[in-house]
């Protein structure tokens, strides 16, 4: 049960890392940069981590 949960977490998280990135191309074409994508990435790997530890 916890592994499905951190599976749907690591899935919500990585749409949003692919939300975040077009929305970062859309920011750096109109000349603003957000470094938020930063922080999703490390998301990413945390959720990972926590996986493998289950």
């Amino acid at each position: 049960m916890s592994r499905d949960v951190a599976l749907l977490r690591l899935y919500i998280i990585f749409r949003c890392y692919i939300w975040q990135f077009s929305e970062q191309a859309n920011f750096q074409s109109l000349g603003l940069i957000d470094h938020n994508y930063q922080n999703l990435s490390y998301d990413i790997l945390k959720s990972l981590s926590n996986i493998l530890n289950l």
